[in-house]
């Protein structure tokens, strides 16, 4: 059917229909590299179709030849349409670039500070959980233990509780010693109701004496003033005796109330000794049970502590994600640029007018020959630019070094 046309005509539909292509497969956000591809062979189409026809003038030459000149002006105009739009394209893409470019520069930088005082808080976290646990022993280390310290006290609580039995062992002893001492008292105020009896046999004797040297009259003058005397004496020492049992009374029963309160204090110490000992030994038990809980925890959390330093150092390694995808978007960029040069070249081509004679012609097929180095030359780049310098797809796959 398209045979059936005349060779213009063929040629403006073939125009037409590249055109349609191009605007459509833009309009589809289709990728740069297809929509240039597409231009190319549309234009090398244009040129292999419209030259056989130059080769073989006829009468209509004229026509044709203006017809075919307006074509080529409004693929040129499409071409150079496409050129600004492409190259406003390139220009926005090679901008994103350069801005995900900074992104990651400052991201990275800012993820590698804030990993390496993550790295730091871990250690230190780790040096605190060896503390707690009783396993830092070097120089920088001054605390004692918190098991050593548990021993320490469980020690000093002993000896207290020892002191205080022995405390409560003396004072019962001091208790025994003030009963016998109060029944020493209790022979004292004995011996003392012995001397009172002996002061009153006495007295009785003097006034007996008294009695018998009054009936001997002038001669008993003098024995009855010695019986006065010892009778005096007898009323004295029993005056005086009644004194000292008073007073050892007092002592007596002072003893009593000391014996009494030393034997009250030593039951209570005795029992509070029981109870507290008791008490402590459970409070012990639950800080050396505290002491192993705490001492487990310590361990998971320096375990822990490292494993956050190895996951951070694996972290930091992969930061070098930035050095691949800068070369990936350097990469991208080079593509970028070799198509715009491309796209340029191709729109600087100057088709001139109809050809009328053969040195006309020959410039038309040199500009043919020129448009297949171009394609040639655009196909070298692209294969050259289309290695990509990182071939990793994931950070598991090849060496990491540090940065």
């Amino acid at each position: 059917m398209l045979a059936l046309l005349s060779h213009p005509v063929r040629i403006g539909l073939i125009a037409a229909a590249q055109a349609l292509l191009l605007i459509g497969l833009f309009f589809t956000a289709c990728p740069w590299p297809v929509l240039l591809a597409v231009a190319l062979v549309g234009l090398v189409t244009l040129l292999l179709v419209a030259l056989p026809h130059r080769e073989r003038p006829t009468l209509s030459a004229g026509r044709d030849d203006a017809e075919l000149v307006a074509l080529l002006a409004g693929t040129r105009e499409l071409l150079r349409q496409l050129q600004a739009e492409l190259g406003q394209q390139f220009g926005g893409a090679r901008q994103e670039n350069a801005q995900v470019q900074q992104i990651l520069a400052d991201a990275i930088d800012k993820l590698i500070g804030s990993f390496t005082a993550l790295e730091q808080h871990s250690a230190r976290q780790k040096e605190l959980a060896g503390r707690i646990c009783g396993e830092q022993t070097g120089a920088g280390s001054q605390a004692q233990g918190f098991a050593r310290l548990l021993t320490t006290i469980e020690s000093s609580l002993t000896k207290l509780f020892d002191a205080t039995r022995r405390s409560s062992d003396n004072a019962r002893q001091l208790s025994r010693a003030m009963i016998q001492t109060q029944q020493q008292f209790q022979q004292v105020l004995s011996m003392l109701g012995d001397v009172r009896k002996i002061a009153d046999q006495t007295n009785l004797l003097a006034v007996n004496a008294s009695v018998e040297a009054a009936r001997a009259g002038a001669a008993g003058r003098g024995f009855a003033v010695v019986a006065e005397e010892v009778r005096n004496l007898s009323i004295r020492s029993n005056r005086f005796s009644q004194q000292i049992d008073d007073s050892v009374q007092g002592i007596a029963a002072a003893l009593s109330g000391v014996e009494s309160a030393i034997h009250q204090l030593a039951d209570d110490s005795e029992r509070l000794v029981q109870e507290e000992q008791q008490h402590i030994a459970s409070m012990m038990e639950q800080a050396q049970t505290f002491h192993a809980e705490v001492k487990q925890a310590a361990g998971e959390i320096a375990t822990i502590s490292q494993q956050v330093s190895g996951q951070v150092g694996v972290a930091i390694t992969s930061m070098q994600f930035q050095d691949m995808a800068t070369q990936v978007i350097q990469s991208v960029t080079r593509r970028l640029d070799a198509m715009d040069q491309l796209l340029n070249e191709l729109a600087a081509i100057d088709g001139g007018e109809a050809p009328a004679t053969s040195v006309e012609l020959d410039t038309y097929h040199a500009h043919l020959a020129l448009l297949r180095q171009m394609l040639q030359a655009a196909t070298d780049t692209i294969a050259r630019n289309h290695h990509n310098p990182v071939s990793q797809k994931s950070m598991d796959e090849g060496d990491i070094e540090l940065f």
